[in-house]
């Protein structure tokens, strides 16, 4: 019995030496291919290497827009579909769904002026017109505002 404990004693740290040395290799190898520069190499406690992928932060996705050659009026409105939002449509009829608007611009029938520029490469649920980004708004007429009727309650 002595014997054979001994001959288990010398296995497990004769293969504990053997993975330190195995690890130590591939360690030496892997960190010197330049294919991993992004990868992070780590040694768990028995010695095993784990090849951990960094966890970077995503890039700042950069938006395409297009800044209005001048202000352009119009009217907001709410539209009740698609969870309700406010929307722009200008004296020529385009349609626009706003973005950054403020909450004291919220009202239907408010006629404004708008200088801002239009968002391009960027999905919403409202599927109304282009994204206008407000840069600057001037209240033009306030008399036609009108509530907002939503779910039989004015808000």
């Amino acid at each position: 019995m002595k014997f054979f404990s001994i001959i288990m004693l010398s296995i497990i740290l004769l293969s504990a030496c053997s993975n330190s040395y195995y690890a130590k290799q591939a360690e030496q190898e892997l960190g010197a291919d330049a294919g991993l520069s992004q990868t992070q190499i780590n040694r768990t406690n028995d010695g095993a290497i784990d090849l951990i992928e960094n966890q970077k932060a995503p890039e700042k996705m950069t938006q395409s827009t297009t800044r209005l050659p001048k202000p352009i009026e119009g009217t907001i409105v709410y539209q009740s579909f698609e969870g309700g939002f406010f929307s722009f449509i200008s004296n020529d009829g385009s349609k626009f769904t706003l973005m950054g608007l403020a909450e004291h611009h919220r009202k239907n029938g408010l006629v404004v002026s708008i200088q801002g520029e239009i968002v391009h490469d960027v999905m919403t649920t409202t599927q109304f017109g282009q994204i206008l980004k407000i840069i600057d708004i001037v209240v033009i007429d306030e008399s036609k505002v009108k509530p907002v009727v939503k779910n039989n309650q004015d808000i």
